[in-house]
């Protein structure tokens, strides 16, 4: 062996070496990881993670997990677009998780491909019920609307519900009765929005982060990621119209236990379903707003001190009482306690006392079947029936201003933190 190839091999052993340092310090540099801003948030406090060096798969995804548990189910996640609907894939980026955690050690997990291939190394956060000094109160407002068919039934009606939109005033708005109306009015707005697949949905000036439907009942659901970051979940709901109970006690003199039952078998039934289906958010530090037509009054309402306007009957609706139970406040009647001096009617500006909406029965009774109920961190500071002009009965109705057979409801909440 030659002494220049004694001095070749160290050097190319050397060269290798380098190279080999090189190679690791570069797929180091490259590998992808996840990061927050800090590691301790509060309850209800929205989690911004920031992940980079990602495949760049469309349904690359972000999942968050109480420490230590299995990769199924996880508590929250977003594909890497933010979204829980996958579109185009990228490598880095920032998305939000939800505040519906309760205090404790959580971890945040990086899988490809919609499976459970990890990406990165998981990197852990911890809760606390400790209020962060980031948060600030904000105000939101929220509207109610059954829509009448989308406005069908009077003339320009699809304009004259995004006026009345906009002359509300509302952030949020939880539209019922018709779904097709819904994606439309949002984007003449240039608002965010989920239109449900049957009946009615939600839009917001804000981004909408989650959504889903009820089974067994008109209803949708979408969680709202306000400007502070703080998140609140509003479902819209629309029960049944049908065997409408308030008949049944002033006009078929029914005994309390039979409309009791009535309401049980097919409101009540979609009530609880609704609340089944809300528990984790009405269980979690999350605001939740319940609003809808709920083609039902309020145990509120026929109270001793109204039971003249309603046959002398004093009831204890099943619908707002289990609402109630739930831990929800009736915004309306929390501004308004007293239902002879506010009674704050929503049904009917169109059907009236003598405009029957069921032919078959002599008058029309006028209630307030449509709410907007909270509970977690949001306190009413405001709420009010909303209409436009002074609308004609029905049969006169096709020139209103007004585009439906409902009033609406708007209510203003403070956001605690």
């Amino acid at each position: 062996m030659s002494i220049r190839k004694r001095i070749l091999i160290p050097v190319l052993l050397l060269c290798l070496c380098f190279m080999s340092f090189s190679m690791v310090g570069n797929s180091f540099a490259t590998s992808p990881y996840l990061s927050t801003k800090k590691q301790a948030y509060s309850t209800g406090e929205a989690i911004q993670i920031n992940f980079n060096q990602g495949p760049g798969n469309a349904k690359d995804w972000i999942g968050i997990y109480r420490k230590g548990s299995a990769n199924s189910p996880s508590l929250d996640w977003v594909y890497v677009n933010g979204s829980k609907t996958a579109s185009s894939g990228v490598t880095q980026g920032l998305v939000t998780l939800n505040g519906v955690l309760e205090a404790g050690a959580y971890e945040i997990r990086f899988f490809a491909n919609d499976g459970y291939t990890k990406i990165s190394p998981d990197i852990s956060i911890n809760v606390t019920n400790q209020k962060s000094p980031s948060q600030a109160s904000e105000t939101v407002k929220i509207m109610s609307m059954n829509t009448w068919q989308g406005g069908a039934n009077v003339a320009n009606g699809f304009e004259k519900i995004v006026n009345a939109v906009r002359l509300s005033g509302a952030d949020i708005v939880g539209f019922q009765e018709k779904a097709e109306p819904v994606t439309a009015i949002a984007k003449r707005l240039g608002w965010y929005y989920y239109q449900a697949s049957h009946d009615g949905g939600v839009i917001s000036k804000y981004p909408i982060v989650e959504t889903f439907e009820f089974e067994g009942v008109g209803a949708s659901a979408a969680r709202v990621r306000l400007p502070s970051g703080q998140e609140v979940m509003v479902a819209s709901a629309h029960l049944d119209y049908r065997v409408y109970s308030p008949y049944l006690a002033h006009f078929d003199k029914k005994a309390p236990k039979d409309i009791i039952a009535n309401e049980e078998r097919s409101r009540g039934v979609q009530t609880t379903n609704i609340l089944n289906r809300l528990n984790p958010y009405l269980s979690a530090n999350i605001p939740v707003f319940l609003l809808g037509d709920f083609n039902a009054p309020s145990h509120l309402d026929w109270v001793e001190s109204t039971k003249n306007t309603h046959q002398g009957y004093v009831l204890d609706w099943p619908v707002s009482k289990k609402i109630e139970q739930a831990g929800m406040i009736d915004s309306y009647r929390a501004i308004h306690p007293d239902p002879a001096a506010d009674p704050g009617n929503t049904w009917s500006p169109v059907y009236t006392y003598d405009h029957p909406w069921d032919t078959s029965y002599p008058k029309e009774p006028q209630d307030r079947i449509d709410f907007i109920y909270s509970k977690g961190r949001a306190k009413a500071i405001n709420s009010k029936v909303f209409m436009m002009g002074s609308p004609k009965p029905y049969g006169q109705h096709q020139n209103n201003e007004w585009p439906t057979d409902h009033a609406a409801v708007v209510s203003s909440y403070t956001i605690n933190p």
